[in-house]
């Protein structure tokens, strides 16, 4: 991986660890969802840790913290999953950036609804789209809203 040879050179450097270890928790999981094989949990294991090693410091940067949720949302063998820590990686990733990047409050809402905290998952999914443009006549809405959407749709069907 490219990666890998980066870090080979520039040792500890956050970035690169950071997509390194996204990386390997992404392949591990697909190959966890293709094959079931071992080869792929040791590998998104390996790259989970080293996104919760990373992520846990106090100065953690966005992209360390964005790579954490999002690796921590989907990751393969369950076990890898952390929902609570899932939860604060995303809280910290939108208070870095004020509350004004949607796709991180898309994260934080499905943070919250994997921790079983809906209500929270369906404000913070609807402040993520008041922040988004209106949806244009005859366009196929952005990934983004469609997700955050489908959020509070599920928080509405259950009130």
């Amino acid at each position: 991986m490219v990666f890998e040879k980066l870090l080979a050179v520039h040792h500890r450097n956050q970035m690169w660890e950071s997509y390194l270890a996204y990386e390997k928790a992404l392949i591990g999981t697909l190959d966890q969802e293709l094959n079931g094989s071992d080869k792929g949990a040791a590998i998104a294991t390996s790259g989970i840790a080293t996104l919760r090693q990373d992520a846990s410091v106090n100065d953690a940067s966005i992209e360390v913290l964005y790579h954490a949720t999002s690796a921590m949302l989907t990751a393969l063998p369950l076990r890898l999953r952390d929902s609570r820590l899932t939860v604060e990686y995303a809280a910290q990733l939108v208070a870095l950036s004020h509350r004004k990047v949607p796709t991180y409050l898309l994260l934080l809402a499905q943070a919250y609804r994997a921790d079983g905290q809906m209500e929270k998952a369906n404000a913070t999914a609807h402040e993520g789209l008041n922040l988004l443009p209106p949806r244009q006549a005859g366009t196929p809405a952005v990934r983004c809203r469609t997700l955050l959407e489908q959020i509070t749709s599920a928080g509405h069907s259950k009130s």
